[in-house]
């Protein structure tokens, strides 16, 4: 668990009429909550179970989320592709050449 919890900030009340000072307000709370959403920092547990992992590939996952392959746990990377396979199909057909 995090030592420490940041807060989501409150959003502003206007004071009677809605002016520049209050949209100004807003918006900086609003900042500041897409900022915590984003970046939820660091943690630390002792314990930690994981359940509906998705098996075989990363295919539809963001970066950072995790899979099982081959009974191991990764980690989707941006750079690296964990493809659920590869299938590759070709066909040799009948050439005639004529020459006169």
């Amino acid at each position: 668990m995090p030592s420490n919890i940041t807060p989501f900030p409150r959003l502003p009340s206007p004071r009677g009429q809605i002016d520049e000072v209050y949209i100004t307000d807003l918006v900086r709370a609003l900042q500041t909550f897409m900022t915590l959403v984003e970046n939820p920092g660091r943690s630390r547990a002792t314990a930690l179970t994981l359940t509906s992992l998705q098996s075989g590939n990363d295919v539809g996952l963001e970066v950072g989320a995790l899979y099982v392959l081959e009974g191991y746990i990764k980690i989707t990377l941006a750079n690296v592709s964990a493809c659920s396979g590869i299938l590759a199909t070709s066909s040799l057909g009948a050439v005639t050449v004529a020459v006169s």
